[in-house]
C-alpha cells in the first residue's frame, strides 16, 4: 500500500546512501585503547500508525558497533517510561549473554556492565521497583526481569542525556546535525569518552 510519500522517503534514502557508500565501520577500543563492553538503549514511544514504539539498541567495545537494532515493539505501551522499560529489558538479555561470552572468551574476571539510558523514570522504575496497581502484566515482569540484575550487580543503568544517546539514531528520524553527530559515533569515527560524557551514574 505504498503512496507517493513513501516514494519520496525511498528516493531520498537511495540518495543518502549513494552519497554515503564510502562510509565503513571502524571497530576497537575506547578512549584507552582498551575494550570496554557498554551498551545503549534507546526507545520512541507511540511513533507507529498502530500506536506502537520503537526500540533501538547499540552495543560497543568502545569505538563502533559490535551490535546494533532498530525494530518496532511488539506491545502497546501507554507512556514513553514503559516503552523505554521493554527496550532495557531487550538490551539486557544481549547485554548479559555477550557479557559472558566475552568473560569466558578472555582473561577478563568478572565486572558490572554500563547500560546507557536516557529516561529518568524508566531507570528509577528498574533501581526501585514499581506498583502493580496500574500497570500491565508484561511491562511488570520486564521492570523485574532488569531490576534483578541491577540488584546483583551485573549491571548498572547510568543515564545518558538524549542528545548523547548514539542509540536515538536508531529510533526515529532526526535533524541533519544530529544525525550526522550521533552517526560518526555509530559507526565509530568517534568515540564516546566514558561511555556519556554528560551521563550520571544511578
Amino acid at each position: 500500500r505504498a503512496n507517493k510519500s513513501d516514494e519520496e522517503k525511498l528516493m531520498r534514502l537511495l540518495k543518502y546512501l549513494n552519497g554515503a557508500r564510502r562510509l565503513g565501520i571502524v571497530l576497537g577500543g575506547d578512549e584507552n585503547n582498551e575494550l570496554n563492553l557498554q551498551a545503549y538503549s534507546d526507545a520512541s514511544y507511540g511513533i507507529h500508525a498502530d500506536a506502537k514504539s520503537h526500540t533501538g539498541l547499540f552495543l560497543t567495545l568502545g569505538r563502533g558497533p559490535i551490535l546494533r537494532k532498530s525494530y518496532k515493539q511488539k506491545s502497546v505501551t501507554k507512556s514513553s517510561c514503559e516503552a523505554e522499560i521493554l527496550a532495557l529489558s531487550d538490551m539486557v538479555s544481549i547485554a548479559i549473554w555477550i557479557k559472558d561470552m566475552y568473560r569466558d572468551m578472555s582473561t577478563t574476571p568478572d565486572f558490572t556492565m554500563n547500560i546507557y539510558e536516557d529516561n529518568m523514570a524508566a531507570i528509577h522504575l528498574v533501581s526501585n521497583g514499581m506498583s502493580t496497581s496500574d500497570r500491565s502484566r508484561h511491562i511488570h515482569i520486564r521492570n523485574n526481569y532488569v531490576g534483578q540484575f541491577v540488584e546483583n550487580g551485573q549491571i548498572k543503568v547510568i543515564h545518558c542525556p538524549t542528545k548523547n544517546m548514539i542509540a536515538d539514531i536508531l529510533t526515529k528520524p532526526l535533524g541533519v546535525s544530529q544525525f550526522l553527530y550521533l552517526r560518526d559515533y555509530l559507526l565509530g569515527y568517534k568515540i564516546p569518552k566514558k561511555g556519556c560524557v554528560m551521563g550520571n551514574t544511578i
